[in-house]
């Protein structure tokens, strides 16, 4: 029983750090959307459904210049596809697990939990354990504070007006904000330039907003290239 109560409260310990971290994330992104033209429960339920704070910062750009419904639909998608491939990495350790559960938490799973609930699941032992229940705890806890705080900001965005010069500084600078910490290696910092280079050149030749999806499609393909061939060459 002492030993539950300890693992529920490591949990509570290591949510509450993201979930500060939402706060202004959730509030600015609300307030993004909202000035784009959404409504309240419009962003709950978005934020429910997309769970992503790259990509529905995204979207509230695309949705302020007026873009078609597929132009975001898709860009919501390619930028929300590494969660994919989290949920891929759970397998090994969730083999007995009930699917529904793995599928709710694959569903429910961020960067910041993702990092947590696999490193606890990799280290976990008799002493340390970390079942699919904790990690569900700290993925769903995550995801509750993301929807309230995206639709705090949307609310506020009811009462607030932002100027379109602010809007837009504010929308670059969290992309910025997004951007930086992840550049921890030289394939980041290659694929960041890559892209933006070739987001340049095809938005001159196209003169189109789709060229960010286009650039982005080709960017994770070539990163899954060079990958794989990585991962052929340690094999070999």
């Amino acid at each position: 029983m002492q030993e539950t109560v300890d693992v529920k409260s490591e949990c509570i310990k290591l949510s509450i750090p993201i979930i500060l971290g939402y706060l202004p994330v959730g509030l600015a992104c609300g307030l993004l959307l909202s000035d784009a033209g959404l409504t309240w429960w419009q962003v709950a339920l978005m934020s429910g459904l997309v769970f992503g704070g790259s990509a529905q910062f995204v979207a509230a750009a695309l949705i302020a210049q007026q873009a078609g419904i597929a132009e975001v639909f898709i860009s919501v998608l390619l930028l929300s596809s590494r969660q994919a491939l989290y949920s891929v990495s759970f397998g090994p350790y969730l083999k007995e697990v009930a699917h529904f559960k793995v599928a709710w938490l694959s569903y429910m799973t961020a960067d910041e939990s993702y990092a947590i609930n696999v490193s606890k699941f990799q280290n976990a032992s008799p002493q340390q354990p970390w079942s699919i229940d904790d990690a569900l705890f700290i993925s769903t806890s995550t995801w509750i504070s993301w929807i309230v705080f995206t639709a705090l900001g949307a609310l506020f965005g009811t009462f607030i007006q932002i100027p379109e010069v602010i809007s837009n500084f504010v929308m670059i600078a969290m992309f910025i904000g997004i951007l930086i910490p992840n550049l921890n290696n030289r394939m980041m910092l290659n694929t960041m330039l890559f892209t933006g280079i070739l987001a340049i050149i095809l938005m001159i030749i196209f003169q189109s907003s789709y060229v960010i999806i286009m650039a982005t499609a080709i960017a994770l393909a070539v990163v899954f290239y060079f990958l794989k061939r990585q991962d052929n060459r340690r094999v070999t």
